[in-house]
Order: structure tokens, then sequence, then C-alpha cells
């Protein structure tokens, strides 16, 4: 009696089976619509079931703020207002396409932020860069923050230091540590104080390794620096820094690579080094200022 019961348990148990796994998971569907009411973002829409191939309406703004652990997406057929300190952790990426383009909100304290072992993947072209910068009906340098990377590369002194900026982990032994790339990356109006004696850069980096890849990067309006190097070994290739107080300031030995930068119109100087940078393939006719 008792294996008869196994038995029909058992049986029982693989009828539920059969049946759960056969059964099909069921959407809304809207008459003569199709794919456009199936609750998934498929190719050719704007957002779910909305927009571009689909008659139904939507919004093409989405809000970024707060954490990150995954990878996220962005896409260049919507519009991002960045709304508070939006920050990369360990782990994480975004990724950012050709085309799209970033919107900060000034004045509510609101910048971007890569954490070490974190990436941000920024793949513009020459035709079609991506930009980031203000918000505002009337932009103004100094609307917004700015972006900082933080690496696992070498800084001068202790293996890992707190950044000035947000207050992150940076540093360490990993030369060839990646924080992911920019190309063709345009970046305006940041530089907003950070308190009442410090402004951010329009992008910092802090203890970025070789492996980071950053080349055509253009910085225009900033309030304060342009481009701030804080140690690390990554390479600067193809830079333009322009109207700001300051176009490249370097600290804290930095070990990488710089070609073709070019800083004008710069009100107190295009370039800064503090102490001893080794710098492993600059020199004076790579970089150019006015």
């Amino acid at each position: 009696m008792k294996r008869l019961i196994q038995v029909f348990f058992a049986a029982t148990v693989v009828f539920f089976l059969a049946v759960s796994c056969s059964k099909r998971p069921t959407y809304p569907v809207i008459d003569g619509i199709g794919a456009c009411g199936n609750g998934i973002h498929d190719r050719g829409e704007l957002g779910v079931d909305c927009g571009g191939s689909c008659p139904n309406q939507c919004t093409n703004v989405k809000f970024l703020e707060g954490e990150i652990y995954t990878r996220v997406p962005l896409n260049p057929n919507f519009q991002y207002i960045v709304t508070g300190p939006f920050i990369i952790r360990d782990k994480a990426a975004l990724n950012i396409p050709a085309g799209t383009k970033i919107k900060v909100q000034p004045d509510v304290g609101a910048y971007i932020a890569v954490m070490q072992g974190g990436r941000i993947f920024a793949w513009g072209t020459a035709d079609n860069p991506i930009t980031i910068t203000s918000n505002a009906a009337e932009p103004r340098p100094g609307d917004w923050g700015g972006l900082i990377i933080c690496g696992k590369a070498p800084v001068a002194g202790d293996d890992k230091r707190l950044s000035e900026l947000g207050y992150y982990f940076y540093g360490g032994d990993n030369v060839l540590d990646s924080s992911g790339y920019l190309k063709y990356v345009k970046i305006e109006y940041a530089g907003a104080a950070y308190d009442t004696i410090r402004k951010f850069n329009a992008i910092s980096f802090y203890g970025t390794g070789a492996y980071t890849s950053v080349d055509h990067l253009w910085i225009d309006r900033a309030q304060a620096t342009g481009v701030g190097i804080n140690g690390g070994t990554m390479p600067l290739t193809d830079v333009y820094v322009s109207e700001g107080e300051e176009g490249v300031r370097i600290q804290e030995t930095w070990a990488g690579k710089g070609e073709r930068w070019f800083l004008a119109d710069n009100e107190n100087q295009g370039l800064t080094i503090i102490g001893a940078p080794a710098l492993s393939a600059t020199n004076s006719s790579s970089i150019r200022s006015k």
C-alpha cells in the first residue's frame, strides 16, 4: 500500500510539472496591434509597447538618480535627465551608445560617479557623439557637478585614498585596471560648487588604470577645471578643453600617456602640474594651449 501511495504521488507531481511547464504566460493583447500589447520592449519600440513602430504614445524622457549595481544600457531614442547623484557601484556598468544625450538638472547637487570596480562604456562617434550637459533653460557654467571616475591604479603615497570630491575610495596596485572607456564624449556647463571651498571638475580621474580608454573628449564652459587627473596610469588622447578657469590639472604622480591636448580660452592657465608626474609618453608637442 505504501508503495502504491509513493507511485501515485510521484505520478501526480510529474503531471502537475508537465502542466505548469507547458502553460505559457499570457499578455494583454490589443486587437490589431499584436506585439504592441505584449508587455515587452520589442525591436522598433521606443518603450514597452509604445512609440516607434507602435501607435501607442509614450514619454521619451527617463530620469537617472541613485545607485546601480548591474549593467544598465541607455537608449539614444530617449532623453535622460540626472536629478541627483547617480552612482555606478562595484561590478555595475553604464552603457551609453552613440547619440545619447544626458541632461543634468541644475542646482540640485547632481553628478555622475563611477566607483572602483564599476565601469562606464560611452562609445560615441565623430558624427554622433555623446553629450552630457545642463538641463537649464539658459545653461551657464557650474550648473551641475561633473563626472567622477575612481579606479584601482597606483597613486602617490597610500595604496588607497578618499577622493576630495564625493569621498570615494581610489588607488591600489592594479596598473592595468579598467574603468571602461569614453570616446567622442562632450561635457558642458559642469563645475558646480562642491562646498564653500571646492568646485567639481568637469571630469575627475582618480587612480584610473591603463585599460581605461579615453579619447576625443570635449569639455566646454566648465566653471572651474576641465580635466582633473589624480594619479593612475590611464592614457588620455585627443582632448579639447575650452572656456573654463583651468584646462587640465595633474597631481599625485600620474603615469599615463597624453597626446594631442588642445586647451583654449581658459581664464587662468591651460595646464597645471602639482608634484612630479611620471609621464610615460607625453611631450610638449602633444599639448597645445592658447
